[in-house]
């Protein structure tokens, strides 16, 4: 009977070592094989170095509520519903911005770079565009046309995820100044997109008006073609 309950515990303990020694090396398996998110399909940075420090404030709450968010196959994923209302309470602080080709301040003031970065991102990787405004004039953040601006309940960034797994995107700032905003799925989604560019054209100049065309360049499933005419927008100049 001692015999058995010894054999027993050595048994258990045989067991015990295994799962633990075995546990690290399924973990690898799955996130190198089935890991949904383990390539970064494309990445947009941006220095924070010349705004405000209300501004750069405004900037780490917005990407810290897009950092993580996820896009199922055939979703889509709105900007002003997953940051929500540019409120105190949620982290925001009045700073400046452009409302109606005017300089103002406003809370939540400077998250188009944020909303323009993911935009240029989300082309990058393939993703579709449902709904994006731009500004209507100039700004020094952002080359015209390759801009997104954003206001709560009157423009917002919509995506629509066309591919067949899900994608991520991910905020973060390894570099000190440097924001990145990054969507990340699987090596067949970074494969796919990455001949993809984006290429501006400026059409027209009489002074007081800038006509731009974007156009997205490469080899992707998602495009019917593979120099697409992504948009075309006039800016008043400044």
């Amino acid at each position: 009977m001692k015999k058995d309950k010894q054999d027993t515990k050595n048994w258990r303990q045989k067991l015990a070592t295994l799962a633990l020694f075995a546990t690290p090396i399924i973990l690898l398996a799955y996130y190198f094989n089935d890991h949904p998110y383990k390539a970064e399909i494309a990445r947009r940075t941006v220095s924070l170095s010349q705004y405000s420090r209300e501004q750069r404030l405004n900037f780490i709450t917005a990407a810290r509520a897009l950092d993580g968010a996820v896009i199922e196959p055939g979703q889509t994923f709105s900007f002003n519903a997953k940051v929500g209302p540019r409120t105190g309470s949620r982290g925001f602080v009045p700073a400046g911005s452009y409302l109606g080709g005017s300089r103002v301040s406003s809370e939540g003031g400077g998250i188009c770079l944020i909303s323009s970065c993911l935009y240029q991102a989300a082309l990058l990787s393939g993703l579709k565009v449902k709904e994006r405004a731009a500004h209507t004039t100039c700004v020094r953040s952002v080359a015209p046309g390759l801009d997104a601006t954003v206001w709560y309940g009157k423009a917002d960034l919509k995506l629509v995820n066309a591919y067949k797994q899900p994608v991520q995107i991910r905020c973060d700032s390894e570099v000190p100044g440097v924001l990145a905003i990054s969507f990340y799925g699987t090596d067949a989604m970074k494969s796919q997109a990455k001949s993809l560019q984006l290429r501006r054209r400026e059409l027209a100049f009489d002074g007081r008006n800038l006509l731009v065309e974007v156009y997205l360049e490469g080899d992707n499933h998602n495009l019917n073609k593979q120099n697409s005419l992504i948009s075309r927008d006039s800016y008043r100049l400044p």
